[in-house]
């Protein structure tokens, strides 16, 4: 299961031939293939610059402001993840950009092809940080598996934590008893 850029990493190691061997199917929620325009045209997005020509090891992105709260409607949710010590914070240029270049491996078809496990696509309707493209991309393109798309209308980026959420919880257990 990948959830956000864990989704990304979770589809490349599918299409892993060694690793895929030892996968039963594929979950991949909120995947980002494709970004929301609201995440690319914003003001915000010029402090990416200095980072990117100066020092891309430093974690300078701001995960906890506008973007978490842009992401779900559960204002304890986004409190709990802005005081989790284990939760990650800001993130950096070069991070970025290794999940780009996964991202790009991920979108080529052949290699979405070469991937023939069951796989269930969760994305929410409302979703202002990946774009909803991306998942209607990966359901037509994963094309030698059995896949299904499920899009939560009411929902946002964090579908475990928003207003279709026991629903969401529900329709990932019975795929996964369905297997």
């Amino acid at each position: 299961m990948g959830v956000s850029m864990g989704s990304v990493y979770a589809l490349a190691s599918a299409m892993n031939d060694s690793t895929a061997s030892h996968l039963a199917g594929l979950i991949l929620i909120g995947s980002p293939l494709r970004v929301h325009r609201s995440q690319i045209v914003h003001f915000d997005n010029i402090s990416c610059i200095f980072p990117l020509i100066f020092n891309r090891k430093r974690p300078f992105l701001y995960l906890d402001g506008r973007r978490l709260e842009s992401s779900v409607n559960d204002q304890e949710y986004i409190d709990a993840r802005r005081n989790d010590s284990l939760s990650i914070h800001y993130i950096s240029m070069d991070y970025l950009l290794k999940v780009r270049k996964i991202q790009r491996e991920c979108k080529r078809k052949s290699a979405l092809s070469s991937i023939s496990l069951p796989v269930l696509i969760i994305h929410g309707g409302n979703d202002k940080i990946s774009s909803i493209r991306g998942a209607y991309f990966l359901n037509r393109n994963l094309v030698n598996s059995r896949r299904e798309l499920l899009i939560y209308p009411n929902s946002r980026h964090s579908v475990f934590w928003d207003s279709d959420s026991v629903k969401v919880v529900r329709d990932l257990v019975n795929w996964i008893s369905s297997k």
